[in-house]
């Protein structure tokens, strides 16, 4: 029987998988909004903290999807 783990033991504590996804998300949503901001294309986002979080759960998703 395939699919997701139920959860991911790490020194004895029950993780569940979707924290993980949840924590590449974020890492993916860093690193995106870093990059736009280096190149000067934050100007252009109405309020970045929304942005940040739209993208955070976007990705997320995606790894959920995907994994």
């Amino acid at each position: 029987m395939g699919g997701v783990p139920a959860g991911v033991s790490i020194g004895g504590i029950l993780f569940p998988p979707f924290l993980f996804m949840c924590f590449y998300g974020f890492l993916t949503a860093l690193l995106i909004t870093w990059v736009l901001s280096h190149y000067g294309l934050g100007r252009f986002i109405w309020y970045p903290p929304l942005f940040f979080l739209a993208l955070t759960v976007l990705f997320s998703s995606i790894y959920a999807l995907v994994l």
